[in-house]
């Protein structure tokens, strides 16, 4: 049985936006969004648009509101718990919710503004406000783009790419300049702002899809070396205090520094850390939440740790060319060499895909960690001469 065409269809999935969709006697297919996740709005502005679709199909004078002209913008309706509710801006038009003539015809959201439909969205998505860290990032990778996000062709996503190395920008950071916009675009393309297809059959398509920006170097964070390991926590190590403390227990753990940096001293308790949220940080993903047990002696978190900024240029001092996300990967070597499973070694790094790992495996128990934790400490310890 074919999919319904009378009525408004929800895209996406669950929660997604309703639309307006007409099927031509050609076969192309029109669609319009309804600019609402709420059944009852949807199925109040389903008919208007479905004629409208259905005038235009037909070849009859367009009788869709243009973005130049004074229309009452959608009603602002916060969206609630359940995801349910229309999604406006105030003071715009939802400008998804009129199909566009042609490509000429463009949503005229400028970066701000489709910043903001992004967090919008990444919000109902995950549950959760997009970081101030990252929206900072995408401020600072927009704020040297000369076009809106809909006016963008691949060539001015190249001459972005040569303006950031002309301004010397390292591959890595272009990358992932370029993936956050290419990020935001998207949300405004699946939320209706953008449409998936123009009427002459035209598809959209990401400009920052088109033009490779990754990275040429794909291992641009080496891994620290035994030797380098023992420079930085070994006996003969000129740091002390607070600063060897770090990097003993990111080199211990496989820790990221700002989990490491962030915990406080109640989050130690009886040989086990806690990484979970605190005032100053935030996990980078729920998988990240994890409990993990540390060295002995490791006997107290400190009220104050050093800066994240310092830390790094203390090991760039002692060891130059590796950062902290050097031991991170040193201690992804120790796993290997001590022979402890990905599944764990993964759940333990608190990486994204130990989640479905652990639909298989299922959970793993703290005897399980602390014996694994064990096998990696006496790698590290022969690394840094404590064997």
């Amino acid at each position: 049985m074919g999919r319904r065409l009378i009525g408004p269809r929800q895209i996406h999935g669950k929660g997604g936006l309703y639309f307006a969709v007409y099927r031509a006697a050609g076969g192309s297919t029109l669609r319009e969004s309804l600019g609402t996740r709420d059944h009852e709005q949807a199925m109040l502005l389903w008919p208007a648009a479905y004629q409208r679709l259905r005038d235009l199909a037909n070849g009859k004078a367009d009788v869709r509101p243009r973005l130049d002209e004074k229309v009452k913008p959608l009603e602002v309706v916060e969206i609630t718990e359940a995801g349910k509710g229309p999604i406006a801006m105030p003071g715009h038009v939802f400008a998804g919710s009129y199909l566009r003539g042609g490509p000429e015809d463009h949503c005229e959201l400028d970066w701000e503004e489709a910043l903001e439909v992004h967090m919008r969205r990444r919000h109902e998505r995950t549950g959760k406000p997009l970081a101030e860290s990252t929206r900072r990032s995408i401020r600072k990778a927009f704020e040297l783009v000369s076009k809106k996000p809909s006016h963008l062709d691949p060539k001015d996503v190249k001459d972005y790419v040569e303006l950031l190395r002309e301004k010397g920008y390292k591959a890595t950071s272009i990358s992932q300049r370029c993936s956050l916009l290419q990020g935001v675009t998207q949300s405004l393309v699946k939320t209706g702002w953008i449409p998936h297809q123009w009427p002459d059959g035209t598809i959209f398509q990401n400009p920052w899809e088109m033009i490779d920006t990754s990275a040429a170097n794909k291992n641009h964070i080496p891994t620290a070396s035994p030797q380098q390991c023992r420079k930085l926590i070994g006996d003969d190590c000129s740091l002390n205090g607070a600063l060897r403390l770090s990097i003993r227990l990111m080199l211990y753990t496989g820790c990221r520094i700002g989990e490491i940096t962030s915990r406080r001293p109640e989050d130690l308790d009886d040989g086990w850390l806690t990484i979970d949220v605190t005032p100053t940080w935030r996990p980078k993903s729920d998988n990240s939440r994890r409990i993990l047990p540390v060295p002995v002696w490791c006997e107290a978190i400190p009220v104050r740790w050093p800066g994240r900024t310092s830390l790094n240029e203390a090991i760039q001092r002692v060891t130059p060319g590796i950062s902290s996300h050097s031991l991170r990967h040193a201690w992804r070597t120790a796993c290997r060499e001590a022979e402890i499973t990905t599944e764990l070694a993964e759940h333990l790094m608190g990486h994204s895909q130990s989640v479905q790992l652990a639909g298989v495996y299922g959970k793993f128990s703290q005897k399980a960690k602390l014996e694994a934790m064990r096998k990696v400490w006496l790698v590290i310890d022969g690394w840094v001469g404590l064997d």
